[in-house]
């Protein structure tokens, strides 16, 4: 029996197959000789966007007008397109987004649900919006953070362009909450490979993303379907290339208590983190060293939060958890006794 979620991911891959067919992967225009507002740039109809941006929004009525606005201020030297999906919000925002597409039709476009796909396990970036991306890459976004560096997309462009062993960078980024601003001070290497992304990668936050859009034909749904956040993306695109660090404050993460991840308990935290692990292990099973890796980190993990933990809310864990999984058979074997 093929699932609702599966269905509709292999129309919408079939779909991004057929684009990507259309698309040149040589460049088809001549690029500006220097950065102007991508509200200013004029293209023959037929030139197809060398960035594509990706927005994921839900009740973000608050916050989405200063994502959209970042990414209209943006300076490139080549075309660009926004693409935003709405997962059923409750709020104003489709109303936003609206504004925004009848204003920019030609560089707007939006997906739009009558039912909430987050809810039902359907992941709206690889069953919606990634199949839509057009573009030679991607930059991510979510409705409720945003860009502070007009010229974001032309210098994490530059570089990917310049290093051609890459397949994604990031960079740094400011955490707001309210009206308050601290600066991300992770200390982060030039560089990853896949070893590094195994053992400890630092926190990357989502609006730093940028990376080669080659995961409509490659990217294995059975695996990201089961994963959460973006460490699973970060691990996929580390096996086919370097992962490269700017060391420049170019976009802001905006923490409120309706946020996916920060509005979580620290238990569903924990159990979402060694879930995206097992998917990891999984995913590398046939590369023994990058699997033991991931498999160590997972036991330390999982011993480091449980021995916290005191014994009725160990049992409740454990009766919460999926069957068969490392961690219930860990929990089984030596932590209910």
């Amino acid at each position: 029996m093929v699932l609702k979620e599966e269905k509709i991911l292999y129309l919408n891959v079939l779909i991004g197959k057929k684009i990507k067919c259309m698309r040149n992967e040589n460049q088809d225009f001549e690029s500006l000789n220097k950065p102007i507002s991508i509200k200013e740039q004029e293209w023959d109809k037929n030139t197809k966007p060398l960035v594509s941006i990706s927005c994921i929004t839900y009740n973000h009525e608050n916050y989405l007008k200063d994502a959209i606005e970042g990414f209209l201020n943006q300076k490139t030297t080549f075309p660009v397109e926004i693409i935003i999906h709405d997962d059923s919000s409750t709020d104003d925002t489709c109303k936003i987004i609206k504004e925004y597409e009848t204003k920019y039709p030609g560089l707007v476009t939006a997906i739009y649900q009558n039912k909430n796909q987050y809810s039902q396990g359907i992941k709206p970036f690889y069953a919606f919006v990634l199949p839509k991306c057009i573009g030679r890459y991607i930059a991510l976004c979510e409705g409720d953070d945003y860009w502070i560096d007009d010229l974001k997309l032309q210098k994490q462009f530059e570089f990917m362009d310049t290093n051609k062993e890459y397949s994604m960078c990031f960079h740094r980024y400011k955490k707001r909450n309210g009206n308050s601003y601290t600066e991300s001070k992770a200390n982060y290497q030039s560089n990853y490979v896949l070893k590094d992304v195994a053992e400890k990668l630092p926190s990357i936050q989502t609006a730093t993303v940028f990376f080669k859009n080659d995961l409509e034909n490659q990217y294995p749904y059975e695996y990201f379907k089961k994963s959460t956040g973006s460490r699973f993306l970060f691990l996929y695109l580390a096996k086919q290339g370097k992962i490269g660090f700017i060391n420049e404050f170019m976009s802001v993460y905006r923490v409120h208590e309706n946020g996916i991840w920060t509005g979580k308990s620290k238990l569903n935290k924990f159990i979402m983190s060694l879930r995206n692990m097992e998917v990891m292990i999984e995913y590398t099973r046939e590369n023994r060293n990058i699997s033991n890796i991931l498999k160590v980190n997972y036991v330390k993990k999982s011993y480091s939060y449980i021995r916290k933990l005191k014994m009725q809310d160990k049992i409740k864990l454990f009766q919460n958890l999926d069957k068969g999984t490392l961690l219930e058979v860990l929990m089984k074997r030596y932590l209910i006794k």
